[in-house]
């Protein structure tokens, strides 16, 4: 009998130890991810169709028909005239200096931006805009001051656009 009530026992304590850390408190930065590294992901300007990805973080990064100049921590796309290569950065609580140079190395510019919450980033060039995209067969350099949004990347990327009819074949 003093067996059975010491086994069970152990038993009642094995399970009563974990469930009292399963209900510990997590750390903030790991339950706010976005704030915690605020300088990771896709920044989107729907206005001039510009896409900025940075990861000041790690050094993780490839960009697309560049794999040749391997990892970086950001680069600049989307309807620009190049594609502008982050060289170098420093972070300042939630502002950060970045600095891009185009795919032929001929031009660089320096951007401040600043984070104004977990979703909404506000890009200022310093000392005028070098980048520049073609409008209606011209050069139009960008304003100096925008504002860019975080993409949250779905969890679920399909292969093969949803509009399309699926095909079968027979074997």
């Amino acid at each position: 009998m003093m067996k059975k009530l010491l086994v069970i026992l152990l038993m009642s304590l094995c399970m009563f130890v974990p469930s009292v850390y399963a209900q510990k408190q997590v750390p903030s930065r790991q339950v706010d991810s976005l704030k915690w590294r605020m300088f990771e992901g896709e920044f989107y300007n729907k206005e001039y169709n510009i896409k900025i990805s940075l990861n000041l973080y790690d050094t993780v990064l490839v960009v697309r028909h560049y794999e040749f100049l391997g990892k970086m921590n950001g680069y600049m796309s989307g309807t620009l005239h190049e594609t502008w290569f982050l060289t170098t950065y420093a972070i300042s609580g939630n502002s950060a200096t970045l600095h891009f140079s185009n795919e032929m190395g001929s031009e660089d510019q320096e951007i401040n931006i600043v984070m104004t919450d977990s979703v909404h980033m506000t890009y200022e060039a310093v000392g005028g805009n070098a980048i520049r995209k073609a409008v209606n067969g011209k050069w139009v350099k960008l304003p100096v001051k925008m504002e860019f949004e975080r993409r949250l990347l779905p969890a679920l990327k399909l292969e093969r656009d949803p509009e399309m009819p699926r095909t079968f074949r027979k074997y």
